[in-house]
Order: structure tokens, then C-alpha cells, then sequence
């Protein structure tokens, strides 16, 4: 042995044993996400949609977490969307086609492969659309990101207790499942729940409504959001009016999400500003049908008082012949 010859000479023993790589797969039920985003963007006092890139990367770091392992040695071999969207021409009419095709750019870029059924009118529903079978396609993604891509922890983004029974099958495949469980109060009375029995079920729950409160200013959580355009502390929100001091304003519908479960739009105001947001919820009088862009309408502007941020509320059809 030629000196210094030891420190290239280890016993089998003392070799490091390099850790072993994590695969994830990620799948996403559509509807759910997108209103869980649309409440933190609306109605919370983030005042921002969910990042995908900063999902992904808080759902490393919860799986190396609770799988013991270094983040980096944590990878996310796929992710999948599932969704229905309305045909191109639907989509236009209700001046949604612009808003999809921004979001399918924002997946792609974060390396989602997304999946679309189309949505059908429900006779039952009005303008809601229903498609049927994005559950049983989620289903049969999540099942061969186990048994054919050996993905180790498969992470479901969906509150619907119908996928107890694929954790089952996952589990009898060796894969771990983790959960980020929703239960939020909507301003409507609606609520955004995650089955218990789904809960029970996964390995990993991710109780993430409170997590996300009880944080504060972690930076992990912080990235969960995409960056408001302005920050809190600078905003200069109106304060409550009262309709008897005349101070109902009228402005033109721009653009309505009415294919959600708590349907939504905005208001372009006559006197200029900002859009301004409203649930369907809080229409009131007469309406030809549902709220569509290019609807002249009167309101009243108010403070959301759980949000801080300005909104609309009886809001009225205007007959364009008056």
C-alpha cells in the first residue's frame, strides 16, 4: 500500500449507503382543486391562487417528511389533471376560452399532463355542465403510476370518499398514499369537505386549511401561492356603502365562471378601476338566464369582511333598452 493509500481503502461496512430514490405521482381532481384556488384567491385574505410549481414542491417536502428522507432524493415522476371543460364554442360564448387556455399553459409549463372530458349540459343544472367518467379515468392513472411506473407514494389532490376504495388497491400494490384534505366555509354557506372515510384511509393525511393558517409566514407555505399583484399592507380598500346614499354603481359583466359549483363573475365599473368580483348568489331581480359577459348591471360595491377585498352584491340586470 503506497502512502495514503488508506483513505481510498474502506471496509464494506463503513461504505455510505446512498439513499434510495422516492417516486411520486400526483393526481388532481379538477373541480376540487380549482375551487379550493378560487377560494383563496377570493375569498381568503392571501388573496391568491394555489402555484402549481409551489405545490409541488410542498408535497416533496411532506413526503420526504414523513417518509424520514432527504427532499432531494423525493421526485415527482408524473402528475396528472383531470377535469371536464366545455367544447371550444361554449367556452367562447361564455368568454371562458381565453381563461382555459392560460390555465392548460400554466400545467404545462409545471409538467402536468392534463385530461379533459367534455362537459354536457344537465337539463336538471341550467348552464352547469356535468361530464361523467373523470373519476374512473383519475382512478385508472393512479393505479398504473403504482403498478406500472412504481411510483412509491401517490398523492391525491380530491375530497371524494368514492377513492377509498383505489388507496385499497394502491395499498395491495406496496404504494403509500397521501392526501391534502380541504374543509373550508364558503361566503355562500357552501362548504369544500374531504371525506373522512378517505382520510382514515391514506397514509399520509394532510390536513392542509389548518396547516396553512398555523404557519404563518413559512416560506414553504408562502410559495404555495402565486404572488399578489399587490401587497396587503398597501391596499387602499373602499369602505361598506349603503345603498340609501345612492351609491349603487353600474358597470358591464367581463367574464363568468359558471360551470363551478359556486358559480362566479366579474364587473367591469362604468367609472373605470379595478374588475370587480360577485357570486351568482348575489344576483337579484329579473335575469334573461344566467349572468354572461357584456351584461350591463347595477350593484353595490362592499368589502368582503373575511377578505378585506372588494366585491358585489345586488346585483341586478340592466334591460339595455332602458
Amino acid at each position: 500500500m503506497f502512502p495514503g493509500q488508506e483513505c481510498f481503502t474502506r471496509k464494506e461496512t463503513d461504505m455510505i449507503e446512498p439513499q434510495k430514490l422516492i417516486r411520486i405521482g400526483i393526481v388532481f381532481d379538477g373541480g376540487y382543486f380549482f375551487r379550493i384556488s378560487s377560494y383563496y384567491n377570493y375569498e381568503h385574505a392571501r388573496g391568491a391562487r394555489i402555484d402549481i410549481l409551489g405545490l409541488n414542491n410542498f408535497i416533496r417536502h411532506m413526503v420526504a417528511d414523513r417518509e424520514n428522507a432527504d427532499p432531494n432524493t423525493c421526485h415527482i415522476i408524473e402528475s396528472h389533471y383531470f377535469s371536464g371543460r366545455w367544447p371550444a364554442n361554449e367556452a367562447e360564448k361564455r368568454n371562458n376560452l381565453l381563461g382555459d387556455r392560460k390555465f392548460e399553459d400554466v400545467l404545462i409549463r409545471a409538467g402536468v399532463t392534463s385530461h379533459f372530458l367534455l362537459l354536457k349540459p344537465h337539463k336538471d343544472e341550467g348552464t352547469t355542465g356535468r361530464e361523467k367518467g373523470v373519476d374512473v379515468w383519475l382512478a385508472l392513472e393512479a393505479y398504473e403510476l403504482a403498478s406500472v411506473k412504481h411510483c412509491n407514494v401517490i398523492v391525491l389532490i380530491s375530497g371524494d370518499g368514492d377513492h377509498v376504495q383505489l388507496v385499497r388497491k394502491l395499498n395491495s400494490l406496496g404504494a403509500r398514499v397521501m392526501v391534502l384534505a380541504w374543509d373550508l366555509n364558503l361566503a355562500n354557506g357552501e362548504k369544500i369537505q374531504t371525506s373522512q372515510a378517505l382520510i382514515d384511509a391514506v397514509t399520509y393525511p394532510i390536513e392542509m386549511a389548518p396547516l396553512i393558517e398555523s404557519r404563518g409566514r413559512d416560506p414553504l407555505i408562502d410559495g404555495l401561492f402565486l404572488p399578489q399583484s399587490t401587497k396587503p399592507d398597501d391596499r387602499k380598500p373602499l369602505q361598506p356603502v349603503d345603498r340609501t346614499e345612492g351609491t349603487v354603481q353600474s358597470g358591464t359583466i367581463d367574464n363568468v365562471q359558471s360551470e363551478v359549483t359556486n358559480p362566479y363573475g366579474f364587473i367591469t365599473p362604468e367609472n373605470g378601476g379595478d374588475n370587480i368580483h360577485f357570486l351568482f348568489s348575489a344576483t337579484v331581480g329579473d335575469w334573461p338566464g344566467d349572468p354572461q359577459a357584456k351584461m350591463r348591471v347595477c350593484y353595490m360595491p362592499t368589502i368582503n369582511p373575511r377578505t378585506g377585498q372588494l366585491t358585489a352584491r345586488e346585483v341586478e340586470f340592466l334591460d339595455p333598452d332602458d
